[in-house]
């Protein structure tokens, strides 16, 4: 049973600048059909296919977007289905759109960058060329977001059926081409996500598969244990979880210490209350101008979680609705997790009304909990890794950071908050990466504490001093 929406929750109000200004990745729906038929895939592969793009309907989202936040970067990702599928309608809007892309810059640069949500499955060389020579052309990144289970040859990703009936695997199709990407196009693949849908069955060949991953020198491993949607069905045991939490810790260590590759666990999970991100950070937009906050509702088109229409310029009031569940529900105010794997989606579509997701949430949030410290440092050494031997990048951010503190150290106590700090350059250090890491991840802390210490002492003070001067 779907939810009941209030009367007039529907009704429009002129669209105003900022409404989503936190928007860092818009997912373009360019398709809702795959060449593939995954086993733990809930899509149907052979539904309707959508109202097509077309140049003027992307340039007219690319002011959209600008219009909602004019100093920040977004992620523009070819969203489906599988996207390639409408490679040649993207290469016509890609080749129609770089004078008009190029012209919405920020501070540091183009405000957009471009991606795939792929099965790597139907990437070419000849679409590879092409990209590269787009890239050189306008400046705008490009990468990827390449989506698989596992290198083994008993893959849950299975290809639509072949001529002979039978399913293929794509396995050996899915290792050429990532190792063609990785030799010959590493700028896209140091732009790009390996996207691990992860399976029980499959667990015991997860830390050889992204050891193997590794070498490909992308920029972030995302591991996704699939989870139930039935919030009576438990995918993952306990005893599996654990095992899946000793594999990603080990593997971030060994990220950490010897790739410049970060590793991420569930990224749909945020602190509890905020949601999933869904129309908030992230939005899914389709040809109709229709804007969602999920992946689920754009793909049926769920009224209820319709946020905008970019096309219109309209807003719909029930924009974030995604967010704040914990305020409204009661299991959530007795839930002591500090991380949620909260889905109103999930909520509205298996009990027509707001309850609390922790029937899946609570299956793997303890997993999440106890690899984020590892996963986070891997994310800081991505930050400031080099392809060089050594520690060097390492030691000279802590000393960065030892300085940075001193300097606001001394500048709480001279209320004084101006100051440059010094770079010394450090040759090599033998330790630890995960040791060093973790050091400057404290380091960075104390600084943040730091500032924000003096910045409330002179807001104290101004304070203070209104006071005295209004006697």
């Amino acid at each position: 049973m779907n939810a009941e929406i209030e009367p007039g929750v529907f009704e429009l109000k002129m669209l105003e600048p900022n409404s989503f200004s936190e928007l860092d990745l818009i997912s373009i729906m360019v398709t809702k059909k795959c060449n593939f038929k995954c086993t733990y895939c809930p899509e149907d592969t052979d539904q309707d296919d959508m109202v097509q793009w077309d140049t003027e309907k992307f340039h007219d989202l690319l002011a959209w977007l600008y219009m909602q936040n004019d100093s920040t970067f977004v992620a523009l990702e070819f969203f489906g289905g599988e996207p390639l599928l409408k490679w040649k309608l993207i290469k016509k809007i890609l080749d129609n759109s770089r004078e008009e892309l190029v012209k919405y810059q920020i501070d540091s640069g183009n405000k957009f960058a471009i991606s795939f949500c792929t099965n790597v499955s139907l990437i070419t060389r000849d679409m590879l060329d092409w990209l590269l020579e787009w890239h050189y052309d306008t400046g705008i990144r490009v990468g990827f977001s390449l989506s698989f289970d596992t290198f083994a040859s008993d893959s849950n990703r299975l290809m639509k059926k072949a001529t002979n009936g039978s399913y293929e695997s794509p396995v050996d199709l899915i290792k050429l081409i990532m190792d063609m990407m990785s030799k010959e196009y590493n700028i896209f693949m140091r732009n790009s996500t390996i996207r691990i849908s992860l399976m029980p069955e499959l667990l015991h060949r997860l830390q050889e598969d992204i050891e193997g991953m590794l070498e490909y020198d992308v920029n972030c491993i995302s591991i996704y244990p699939v989870l139930s949607i039935d919030p009576e069905e438990k995918i993952w045991d306990l005893d599996k979880l654990q095992e899946l939490t000793d594999s990603i810790n080990e593997v971030s260590v060994y990220a950490i210490e010897n790739t410049r590759t970060n590793i991420q666990t569930l990224e749909y999970v945020n602190e509890m209350g905020f949601g999933c991100g869904a129309g908030v950070t992230s939005v899914y937009v389709n040809a109709k101008g229709s804007v969602y906050g999920c992946f689920y509702t754009a793909q049926e088109e769920k009224d209820y979680d319709l946020l905008a229409n970019f096309l219109e310029g309209k807003i719909f009031p029930n924009k974030h609705i995604t967010t704040g569940v914990k305020a409204d529900d009661p299991k959530c105010q007795e839930c002591d997790k500090e991380y949620c794997l909260m889905c109103y989606a999930n909520n509205m579509e298996t009990k027509g009304d707001m309850f609390c997701s922790a029937a899946w949430c609570q299956e793997a949030i303890d997993f999440y909990q106890n690899t984020l410290p590892l996963c986070d440092l891997s994310v800081l050494n991505s930050q400031i890794a080099t392809t060089e031997d050594g520690n060097a990048d390492i030691l000279n951010s802590i000393n960065s950071e030892l300085y940075d503190i001193s300097n606001y150290i001394q500048a709480i106590a001279e209320g004084d908050t101006s100051f440059r700090p010094d770079t010394i350059g450090i040759s090599r250090v033998e330790d630890s990466r995960v040791n060093w890491m973790s050091t400057l991840n404290d380091l960075d802390s104390i600084k943040d504490s730091l500032k924000m210490l003096m910045l409330n002492m002179y807001s104290v003070c101004k304070k203070n001093k209104r006071a005295i001067n209004n006697e």
